[in-house]
């Protein structure tokens, strides 16, 4: 299964930096906040293949005693349904993943469009 999302998590990344796919932010699913302390400041949606995906970074406590925690964090890809609720994940720590989120934060920012204007 890990070799068929990686091709997938591949794919979204060439459509993506290719323009073919286009991100959006949206609200978080509510089954992904509800009942947790996760924190997650971004979440970006986009349709492909007729399916919707989300991609998110999830910041969350881990703890190392009762009272003691540190926070980590983790890129996690999804399939969204109609009802906006997420209803599969990914969340292994992959390059090509990491790659995905900063490529759709990249071309969201509109930073290529800033840069464009000052030179």
């Amino acid at each position: 299964m890990s070799d068929n999302i990686v091709k997938l998590i591949t794919q979204l990344n060439r459509h993506t930096l290719n323009g073919t796919i286009i991100w959006r932010r949206d609200d978080v699913p509510y089954n992904v906040t509800h009942g947790s302390d996760s924190y997650i400041p971004l979440f970006y949606s986009a349709e492909f293949n007729g399916t919707k995906f989300g991609i998110y970074e999830e910041k969350y406590k881990y703890y190392t005693d009762v009272d003691e925690f540190y926070w980590l964090s983790q890129v996690v890809i999804c399939t969204v349904d109609h009802s906006n609720l997420e209803v599969w994940k990914y969340n292994d720590r992959l390059s090509v993943l990491n790659d995905l989120y900063e490529n759709i934060r990249y071309k969201q920012s509109g930073i290529e469009d800033i840069i464009s204007k000052l030179i």
